[in-house]
């Protein structure tokens, strides 16, 4: 299964995004983390 750049981009933020929530508590920590997460 291939990806374009998009999509492939797509899928390690949505990654990302889910890993975050679950080690994160509060909503503060997230952000920061996610900031950083989705620096290039």
């Amino acid at each position: 299964m291939f990806f374009d750049e998009s999509e492939k981009h797509y899928f390690w933020f949505v990654l990302n995004c889910c890993w975050l929530k679950d080690n994160y508590d509060s909503i503060d920590m997230f952000a920061e983390g996610l900031i950083e997460a989705c620096q290039p």
